[in-house]
């Protein structure tokens, strides 16, 4: 049964849009994207004249990175992490294991928690790179990347160079996968595996040399929805980013491309520029001066160009490519969108789209479909709201349908559904919920207390700093075993020792500092005595002067006799306070200490990791599901069903 939310979200859309499709755009059809036919199912039961479109988003340049990558291939799967791969960027070509996600623990992570991470990481016997792989690695997660300088755009990916990647990628994360299901259940899951290799092997077998990435996702999209509704899907087409924003004369009056008008009209253009601008600024993203004078939020996608930014200036349009700019037309030319149309088609051709940039991107689709997307997918849109309320605050009407947010119940619906496949968790997992084998079911009802438990986890570490503490710390969950009490022991009688030893040594260091002092005034009795004999000898007669000297001679020798006397009992005292700190028997006091340190050390590592990605993980996932892990788990299609009947929906204004 639907729930309310649903229900009541469906029935205002039916009666205030009765006639718009919903769209559904995503860039790789190995994520979340496919498991939005739940919210097909839902229309089904309650709005089944509701029409759907499910689009490859590929007009977005292929994932790039920085890191150097040792590979000839043009296309390779790599991992995410704080190091090497900090800057990486993947989306058509992401993939995540059974559990995984892309959610990269970083060094100020560790260190917020207390963890002395740059000097284990200096200190690793692996070497530094190693480490950052090992401890800020996102797990269970793979993105494929463009190793040339310049990434194409995702549908002139060719399928041919691709395909290896992908291959590769998707038999590493399917193995790993099955690696979480019980032993005894793997066969059945393989299986699925299977089938959904065989459908790109295929594809990749009997397609033409000019197929595409595009191609590709176009061809699984409906074979995942099929998957999950067990039956072909009605009232769903398929579709992709680059056509559904061909831009020529015979598409431009379509609502989609209304927002072009505000931004090229010269009486509405500053307004419009300066909302985006204020939109984006503070965000980490590019206000339009960084495109160029007279920079639009829009560019132009062409086959084997890429995407340049839209720009009219004094001297009328053009487009900024990668490798420059392209003049078009003169300044005579017509500012709306059919000029712009005609004009774009007259010097590149018909086969051109206009794509809005992030925040922009959302108009045009608002204008003529509705969105539905999964919650925390695209964190564009608040920017691109606070965009259209500048514009609206001016006196301009913005004709939008709102966002379909949808919010899923995956791991909750496992014991819904009694799914009965039993699970072998990986290791973060299986420390946090205390077991490697359990059962689905299990999983299911307990996941929430361990996300919170971890949550608590996180926040005990930031508090944590003395070593005592931690030893008691870990003592209270390993309760099976004495090892903590045991080390705790033994570090503390360690330090007691070498307490011991800085309590013998205190003493002599204190009579050292005494005879410092005295030397330095015996010098200064002596200086004093040298200077009145010297007066002396220049002021008094010769018996007198020798009688004299005598007695100042008998002063001076004095002082130099207690100076030296002072300088061996410092010797002596420090030679005794080195053989007493320097002992055998107190360096193995000392690397004792280090040991255990590092051990308690490496241990806080452990668990700090573990536990962040046990909490981000199963709370990204809960919302956002890889579609091929539900018929993984459960090939009976009971948890796609499960989440679909306990998926809640929200409108969001746009």
């Amino acid at each position: 049964m639907p729930q309310s939310s649903v229900i009541e979200t469906i029935a205002s859309l039916r009666d205030h849009y009765p006639n718009t499709p919903f769209i559904a755009l995503g860039q790789t059809v190995f994520w979340d994207e496919p498991v939005k036919a739940a919210w097909l199912k839902l229309l089904d039961q309650s709005w089944p004249q509701a029409a759907m479109i499910a689009a490859v988003h590929d007009t977005d340049y292929f994932a790039k990175t920085t890191a150097l990558v040792e590979t000839d291939a043009t296309y390779a799967s790599l991992p995410h992490n704080d190091g090497a791969t900090r800057g990486l960027w993947s989306a058509a070509g992401e993939l995540s294991t059974l559990f995984g996600s892309e959610d990269v623990l970083t060094k100020s992570l560790y260190e917020s928690c207390g963890a002395p991470f740059a000097r284990l990481a200096g200190e690793y016997s692996g070497g530094r790179e190693r480490f950052y792989d090992q401890y800020t690695q996102a797990w269970g997660w793979r993105g494929i990347i463009h190793t040339g300088s310049e990434p194409p755009i995702a549908h002139d990916v060719p399928l041919i160079e691709f395909a290896p990647a992908l291959i590769d990628q998707l038999e590493w994360g399917f193995e790993n996968s099955l690696a979480c299901i019980a032993p005894e259940s793997r066969q059945q899951s393989r299986v699925h595996c299977q089938v959904v290799m065989g459908w790109v092997r295929d594809f990749v077998a009997n397609s033409p040399q000019t197929s595409t990435l595009s191609d590709l996702y176009r061809h699984l999209l409906p074979l995942f929805y099929q998957s999950l509704l067990g039956a072909p899907a009605k009232r769903l087409t398929i579709d992709n980013s680059v056509s559904l924003f061909r831009f020529n004369k015979a598409t431009a009056s379509r609502l989609r491309f209304a927002i072009l008008d505000l931004f090229l009209d010269e009486s509405t253009r500053a307004l419009c520029v300066d909302a985006y601008n204020n939109a984006v600024a503070g965000g980490g993203m590019y206000t339009l001066d960084t495109f160029g004078e007279g920079a639009l939020p829009f560019d132009v996608v062409a086959a084997g160009r890429g995407r340049g930014t839209l720009r009219i200036d004094e001297d009328g349009v053009a487009i900024e490519w990668r490798r420059g700019c392209q003049r078009l037309g003169d300044r005579k030319t017509e500012c709306n969108r059919i000029g712009l149309a005609d004009l774009l088609e007259s010097e590149i051709g018909a086969d051109v789209s206009i794509v809005g940039k992030a925040v922009s991107l959302i108009d045009m689709l608002a204008a003529e479909f509705i969105l539905v997307f999964h919650e925390t997918a695209s964190g564009y849109t608040p920017r691109t709201t606070t965009m259209n309320d500048a514009i609206r605050a001016a006196g301009i009407a913005l004709d939008l349908k709102p966002i379909v947010r949808l919010s899923y119940p995956t791991w909750d619906a496992l014991a819904d559904a009694k799914v009965s496949t039993p699970l072998q968790l990986p290791s973060h997992l299986a420390r946090a919920f205390g077991d490697a084998a359990i059962s689905a079911t299990e999983f299911s009802t307990r996941w929430r207390g361990v996300v919170t438990a971890n949550e608590q986890l996180l926040t005990s570490f930031r508090s944590l700093r003395k070593p005592r503490a931690l030893f008691e710390f870990f003592a209270k969950f390993d309760t099976a075993s004495s090892i903590w009490r045991d080390l705790l022991h033994e570090y503390e009688e360690c330090l007691a020792s070498l307490s011991a030893n800085a309590s013998k040594c205190a003493g002599m260091k204190q009579r050292t500092a005494e005879l410092r002092r005295q030397i330095e005034n015996d010098k200064a009795d002596r200086d004093q005595a040298e200077r009145a004999k010297g007066n002396d000898f220049r002021s008094a007669v010769q018996p007198i002067r020798e009688r004299r000297s005598t007695e100042h001679d008998i002063v001076i020798e004095g002082c130099r006799d207690r100076i030296r006397e002072a300088r061996r009992e410092i010797r002596r005292l420090r030679f005794e306070c080195r053989r007493i700190e320097r002992s055998e028997q107190a360096q193995g006091y000392r690397v004792r200490i280090s040991q255990i340190d590092a051990r308690m050390e490496a241990e806080r590592l452990e668990r700090i990791r573990d536990a962040f990605i046990t909490v981000h993980s199963l709370s990204h996932t809960q919302t956002r599901p890889s579609a091929w892990w539900l018929s993984l788990v459960d090939p009976s299609g009971a948890w796609f069903n499960e989440i679909a009947s306990g998926t809640q929906a929200r409108l969001e204004r746009v």
